[in-house]
């Protein structure tokens, strides 16, 4: 994508901040980790802190993770709570819509095996995309490799996909049990296929 545009990424797991950092430079990217920030940024306001933020601003893309904290806790007895991951993403991706964001996207990397709210967005996680109001909102799993390729961060610090790491790719890691990691990578999310994909409803390209 040539166009340079302003992206507000919402994810609180470092690696996966990192990736968004190196696989979309070239736009202006902020980072928040946590349900307060997103929201200071996107409303310009926190409900329950009764006070209007000087944070707001306008953004052509927001993209968010599913589970996030909420951070501050303005609403919470005990603040502690905050700390705690949620499915702050559905929240983020309204407030986003609500605010006319041309572009948002849920990019998930739940566990269905484990989280209730990560088995239901199954039925959603095949690229999804609405319109609603002016927004274009497409909800993606990170793990769906139809649409998105998979990426991953080497040992030695390099953030890519298989190919561009240099990893052989194998039926084993592509097909039968793509979930696992090539030995000594950790997997990352595709910052930019989701970007691609919520813009201009493009996959990834065919290999």
């Amino acid at each position: 994508m040539d166009k340079q545009l302003d992206i507000l990424v919402v994810e609180d797991k470092e690696e996966h901040q990192e990736s968004a950092r190196v696989l979309l430079a070239g736009h202006n990217v902020e980072i928040v980790g946590t349900f307060d920030e997103a929201a200071d940024r996107i409303c310009g306001t926190s409900r329950y802190a009764h006070k209007k933020s000087s944070e707001k601003k306008s953004y052509a893309v927001v993209l968010t993770d599913m589970f996030l904290p909420q951070g501050r806790g303005d609403c919470l007895a005990d603040k502690s709570q905050g700390k705690i991951e949620m499915p702050f993403g559905y929240c983020i991706a309204l407030m986003a819509c609500k605010e006319a964001t041309p572009y948002v996207a849920i990019f998930s990397w739940g566990d269905h095996h484990k989280n209730g709210i990560a088995y239901g967005m199954e039925e959603f996680l095949d690229g999804t995309v609405q319109q609603v109001g002016n927004s274009r909102l497409a909800i993606l799993g990170a793990g769906n490799y139809n649409i998105i390729n998979f990426t991953y961060k080497t040992p030695d610090g390099r953030i890519g996909t298989l190919e561009e790491v240099g990893i052989k790719k194998t039926d084993r890691i592509m097909k039968r049990e793509y979930f696992t990691e090539p030995k000594g990578s950790k997997f990352v999310k595709n910052w930019k296929a989701a970007l691609d994909y919520v813009v201009s409803g493009k996959k990834k390209q065919e290999e």
